[in-house]
């Protein structure tokens, strides 16, 4: 669609809003124009407003607003999707970074508790005590033991 021009005569205040014009180009192509007109002054002859976004005015103050293009919808939509594509790569950046720290600082503490860790000796071993092959189970000699002993080796 090239240009439309719409005329609108004896205009008043009242008259402002949405206006929508209709182009039907063959049988099933329709196409729409859309415009905003605001009128801020009672004093008039006739108004003019183009689609091109130009306007001729005697005697009346007219503002033309047109809708945004589809052009322009589409590049609102991708503005729009990409601060928000933006924005939760960021939170997903910082949520990375904050599990990291608290995982550096639980593997930090955990090094320090174990820093206070002593090793000692707990078991000693003690002399084998003899048994035949056949026997089963051994028998242990309490007179040959340790008194501070509290394990044996079998």
């Amino acid at each position: 669609m090239n240009s439309v021009n719409v005329g609108i005569k004896n205009v008043v205040p009242s008259d402002s809003g949405l206006y929508r014009c209709e182009i039907r180009s063959d049988k099933w192509k329709v196409e729409f124009k859309e415009f905003q007109l605001k009128v801020i002054s009672d004093h008039f002859s006739t108004t003019i407003i183009p689609s091109t976004g130009r306007y001729v005015s005697t005697n009346a103050h007219v503002r033309r607003q047109d809708n945004p293009s589809p052009e322009q919808s589409y590049l609102y939509v991708i503005l729009v999707v990409a601060l928000a594509a933006a924005l939760i790569l960021l939170l997903v950046v910082l949520s990375i970074l904050c599990w990291r720290k608290r995982v550096n600082r639980q593997k930090a503490s955990e090094s320090k508790e174990h820093a206070q860790i002593l090793e000692t000796e707990l078991y000693e071993n003690v002399r084998a005590v003899r048994a035949s092959a056949d026997d089963t189970y051994q028998s242990l000699c309490v007179d040959t033991m340790d008194p501070n002993q509290i394990y044996s080796s079998i």
